[in-house]
């Protein structure tokens, strides 16, 4: 191996950091966490990097004080999202709900249709019989 070279990063394993895992210990994402999880050498910070990390390890991380109308700008946008896909939802079920019962009174309807003409080959064929008994008992 040459100076100056990395040792390859084997892909097969796996860094298990809490409820993180990344394969690649040089991303942007695992080099800003790892900054995260530093504690601070100085007792004043000690108290921000403890809040900080129980944050990180319950996954509610408090919302920035800078940009906090963004933030809420996002959860806004995040909320109307998610009532426009429950309203999309109520709509197709609704729409559902309607070809279902178009389709049920549909099937009743072929019923209906179905059995009146049995009834009505069946009333013929009774019809043909009598008339061919009768035929039999004139001759």
């Amino acid at each position: 191996m040459e100076e100056g070279e990395q040792i390859p990063f084997h892909y097969n394993e796996e860094i298990d950091w809490g409820n993180y895992k990344s394969q690649d210990l040089h991303s942007p994402l695992h080099q800003k966490l790892a900054a995260a999880k530093e504690i601070p050498k100085n007792k004043e910070n000690k108290e921000t990097a403890t809040s900080r990390e129980a944050a990180w390890r319950s996954r509610r991380r408090p919302l920035p004080q800078s940009g906090t109308a963004s933030v809420a700008r996002k959860y806004e946008d995040l909320a109307d999202v998610r009532k426009e896909v429950a309203e999309t939802h109520l709509r197709i079920l609704k729409q559902f709900e309607d070809y279902h019962n178009r389709r049920m009174k549909e099937e009743q309807e072929e019923n209906r249709i179905r059995k009146q003409q049995e009834e009505v080959l069946f009333n013929l064929e009774v019809e043909i019989k009598k008339n061919q008994l009768r035929k039999l008992k004139e001759n």
